[in-house]
């Protein structure tokens, strides 16, 4: 046990000028790459040091070299996924070749090699897969391979269901959209990290990047899946589960296909609460087309994709309104008001019910409710293989989304936009054969608005405030007993745009027994957001002869010189060291430390307060200052093992302990508490005004 000590800490010393001498680099776990290792034997058993071991990539021709130690082992990482063979040489011996084997996101493929006495010139072809159990890493979770991901029966062909397949995931019940919010492990909902070929893709929320049409798409462009649950290294920061994909690449052979997939209507049951009888009309129609190839055989390839959603559905939904005689100043039981003159304009704007009455001055009013939904995804990804040492690829993706949802009654339609762009390029270099490095860079741009606009024509006259729209600013009048009298759009001054920057550098050295990796990670984020709510305005009434009278219980409203535009900053860095120490060879202790923090945000305009103590008679203003101060002694060991009891590949214990830290992101404090602040954001609530 000294002795394994002593091992580990040489491992961080050797790895600590590497921590030093860059101040920019990045490192994100290599789970979208994986590992071919093994061992050289004779007929008797013995080692094989010395033996030339080639691997290449069936697919698209990349080698990778490598020579077999002193105990005969050889190891080969930080291959993209594909179907490989491996080649093995030495003087005296057949040369024997291993097809087959087919690498997925984060596996350890254990080929071991025995040749026979012979030429070198004659040699023994073997076809046949590696064992599929993890022997290797105390990581828990699940793989979805190609096949599966284009022949699942995916509810809107969204990527995001793929994670709900995986044991150990639910979906939160806190999420607007099933196929973006998860909680992995036990832990919530934002601390799910999301990666696409090894760059972050999460959204605002470190959530599944799933637009305003409800779906996260791209099904064709990608290869892999794995959702990582338990015991992940500390190659990973955050503190949740790990999503990750890999995208697919052109291969030597031209591939791709077309789709189009289409739903509608006709056959769905009545819904019990539609008393219309027939189902609201539906169809949605999804298209698209993938093709990948060669520029230059075994040297260049691209793969490009499109893929779109035409949604047109309507929803019966079922709303009060005021009746007819309502409208006129008659409520039940024969009770007789006057109805205030300043309220009739409003009124008018609401057809009578078509349903119920409800017997208290009010009726249901059906309606069924158009959402029409139209999102775009694009795709582009060029490999190239400069040499044997030498790999590059780069990919670009789009996504665009539009999605009407109108107000029942049809008076205000919110108009919701998103659009995703994602960037990575990424350059793999082997060094020596036993030490490799892995440079990227990425960048990933999301955000939205909500704006509104009016189906029916709503003077200024009616405006709240006056120079602001009642629709379209954000202004509604109605009933806080359900009674609604006319809803506008609360929300409808918001925009957000959200940057995260990534640099990286990845150092990964293999030498015996041992197998160690050492990185950085920076992230540069920036969030640019403006939240208004009740801009224009909000009256509120109890009761149905206090709305028809024009006695308000209350109203609310942001100042005039309220500003809720925000500006944040925030840099995230990272630190770690991992090692993978092969005890014996049926056991392997997976050994490490993340050590990560943020910096402390800050609002670029100087559009930053907070209450400091709770004497304080008010907020301070930080101008440029820390909004928060965040902390500096978040160190996260990690310990796991994976044993394999008979040394057969088929079967695997494994576990792990680790302590996982939640560093403060914009999402805590960016959107509604960070823009919410006086003197800055201000808003008055009047009472029986």
């Amino acid at each position: 046990m000294q002795k394994l000590t002593h091992q580990i800490l040489a491992s961080l010393i050797f790895f600590a000028p590497g921590f030093l001498a860059s101040s920019h680099a990045l490192i994100l776990a290599q789970i979208t790459t994986a590992t071919i290792s093994g061992t050289a034997k004779d007929a008797t058993g013995a080692v094989l040091p010395g033996a030339t071991v080639t691997v290449r990539n069936t697919e698209t021709g990349l080698v990778r070299i490598s020579i077999t130690d002193d105990e005969g082992r050889y190891r080969a990482t930080l291959l993209p996924v594909g179907s490989y063979q491996v080649e093995i040489e030495l003087a005296g011996f057949q040369r024997e070749i291993r097809s087959g084997i087919q690498l997925t996101m984060g596996r350890e493929a254990i080929v071991d090699l025995t040749l026979k006495v012979g030429e070198v010139t004659e040699s023994v072809t073997v076809s046949s897969e590696a064992p599929l159990v993890e022997t290797t890493s105390s990581s828990l979770g699940g793989l979805i391979d190609d096949r599966q991901i284009r022949n699942m029966p995916l509810n809107g062909r969204s990527i995001g269901q793929l994670t709900a397949l995986e044991v150990g995931v639910t979906i939160s019940r806190a999420s607007t959209t099933p196929e973006s919010s998860f909680n992995i492990g036990g832990a919530r909902r934002y601390q799910t990290k999301i990666l696409m070929d090894n760059s972050d893709i999460s959204s605002l929320n470190n959530e599944m990047p799933t637009s305003v049409a409800g779906v996260f798409l791209g099904v064709e462009a990608v290869r892999e899946f794995k959702v990582q649950v338990n015991n992940f290294s500390s190659e990973f920061g955050g503190s949740g589960g790990v999503v990750s994909a890999v995208t697919r690449s052109g291969t030597n052979a031209f591939h791709g296909s077309l789709l189009e997939f289409h739903r509608n209507s006709a056959f769905d049951a009545r819904n019990f609460f539609n008393p219309q009888g027939a189902p609201p009309p539906f169809k949605r129609n999804q298209f698209g087309a993938s093709l990948g190839g060669p520029i230059k055989k075994d040297k260049m390839f691209f793969f490009v994709n499109y893929e779109g959603l035409r949604d047109r559905e309507n929803n019966f939904t079922i709303n009060n309104v005021p009746t007819e005689l309502a409208k006129q100043g008659i409520l039940p039981p024969n009770r007789t008001v006057q109805v205030h003159s300043n309220i009739k304009p409003y009124l008018a704007l609401l057809p009578p019910p078509n349903g119920r009455d409800n017997g208290d001055g009010t009726g249901e009013y059906v309606a069924s409710v158009k959402t029409p939904a139209n999102d775009d995804f694009f795709m582009a990804r060029i490999d190239y293989n400069f040499s044997t040492k030498d790999s590059l690829y780069s990919r670009y993706s789009i996504d665009d989304a539009i999605k009407s949802t109108p107000t029942n009654p049809a008076t205000i339609n919110r108009v919701n936009r998103s659009r995703s762009q994602y960037f990575v390029l990424e350059e793999t270099r082997i060094l020596t054969p036993t030490l490799l490095n892995a440079f990227h860079v990425g960048f990933n741009r999301s955000g939205g608005s909500g704006p509104c606009e009016q189906l029916v024509s709503i003077p200024s006259s009616l405006d709240l405030i006056p120079g602001r729209p009642f629709a379209t600013s954000g202004g509604f009048l109605m009933n806080a007993l359900n009674i609604t009298a006319l809803v506008g759009c609360n929300t409808a001054l918001r925009t957000d745009a959200f940057n995260v920057y990534e640099y990286g550098d990845n150092v990964s050295w293999n030498k015996g027994r041992h197998s160690l990796k050492s990185g950085l990670l920076v992230k540069n984020l920036r969030y640019h957001v403006t939240n208004y709510t009740e801009y224009g305005g909000v009256y509120t009434f109890t009761t149905m002869e206090r709305l028809l009278t024009g006695r308000p219980n209350a109203f609310r409203s942001v100042f005039p010189d309220t500003d809720a535009t925000r500006s944040w900053r925030q840099t995230l860095y990272g630190f770690f060291v991992q090692e993978d120490f092969q005890v014996k060879r049926n056991l392997t202790f997976n050994l490490g430390l993340r050590y990560e923090f943020t910096t402390s945000p800050i609002e670029v305009h100087g559009r930053s307060a907070r209450l400091l103590r709770p004497s304080d008679p008010g907020p301070t203003v930080l101008g440029r200052g820390a909004y928060v101060e965040t902390s500096k002694k978040d160190f996260a060991p990690r310990l796991g093992f994976a044993w394999d009891p008979k040394g057969s590949g088929k079967l695997s214990i494994r576990g792990g302990f680790g302590i996982f830290f939640e560093p403060l992101m914009p999402y805590a404090y960016g959107y509604s508490p960070g823009v919410r602040m006086a003197p800055f954001f201000r808003r008055a609530s009047i009472s029986n005004p």
